[in-house]
C-alpha cells in the first residue's frame, strides 16, 4: 500500500485497533496526526512509530469543544488530507 502523499488524522490512535491501524498506515508511508484522550500511550505510540511517521499528537477529550478545536487546529497545521 503506497500512502506517501497521505496525511492521516487518526482518532483513538492509542488503543489496540488504533495503534495497529497507525502502524499499518505508517508502514505504507503515511504521515500521521494521532489523537487520543490518553496521553501516555499516545506518546509511547508516537515514539514507537518515529518522527518520520508522526506529524503531531493531540491528547484531548473530543467530546468537548476545546478538544475538537485542538484537533482541528492540528489537522489544518499539518494539512491532513485523509480522515
Amino acid at each position: 500500500m503506497n500512502l506517501t502523499d497521505a496525511r492521516v488524522l487518526l482518532t483513538g490512535g492509542a488503543g489496540g485497533i488504533g495503534s495497529a491501524t497507525a502502524a499499518r498506515l505508517a508502514q505504507g508511508g503515511a504521515k500521521l496526526v494521532l489523537a487520543d484522550i490518553d496521553r501516555t500511550p499516545l506518546e509511547r505510540l508516537a515514539l514507537d512509530l518515529g518522527a518520520d511517521s508522526v506529524l503531531a499528537t493531540v491528547a484531548a477529550d473530543l467530546a468537548g469543544d476545546a478538544g475538537r478545536a485542538a484537533l482541528a487546529a492540528a489537522a489544518r497545521e499539518h494539512r491532513v488530507n485523509v480522515l
